[in-house]
């Protein structure tokens, strides 16, 4: 087994999501916002680790992310939301492979929620008439 060196929480940070967590958030905040530092950290802490939390990394499969998920979406999270917790969770992953912890991103096997579709509005042609009577009005007052 390959030994991953120190600075890059060492077997420490192979044990469990937690750990990669702590290692990976310092790292991830170097090339962040700070409040998208905060944002990630606040994501994996309430929808994340109490999932898979206790999970060996090396043990997480597509399965494993995907129960993470379904728990989000059973929470009644926004798609927006939701995503938001997939990408972190991908990210954090995604790293670990980098820093050789893990051998695959088992994110990468499952497909994010879609986002919410949105019906576009046209308003009627007598509404935009109006709209811009009201415009020219407000024109010529000035």
């Amino acid at each position: 087994m390959t030994q991953v060196p120190p600075r890059y929480g060492g077997a420490p940070a192979a044990r469990d999501p937690r750990s990669i967590q702590q290692t990976w958030l310092p790292h991830h905040g170097t090339r962040v916002r700070p409040s998208t530092l905060k944002r990630d950290e606040e994501l994996l802490r309430l929808h994340v680790v109490p999932v898979i939390g206790r999970m060996r990394l090396r043990a997480i499969r597509p399965m494993h992310v995907q129960q993470v998920m379904d728990k989000t979406a059973s929470k009644d999270l926004r798609a927006g939301t939701q995503n938001l917790v997939y990408r972190a969770l991908s990210s954090s992953l995604a790293q670990a492979l980098r820093w050789q912890l893990i051998a695959i991103n088992p994110a990468k096997a499952v497909r994010p929620p879609r986002g919410e579709s949105r019906m576009l509005v046209v308003p009627a042609c007598e509404h935009v008439a109006q709209i811009l009577d009201s415009a020219r009005r407000a024109w010529r007052e000035k």
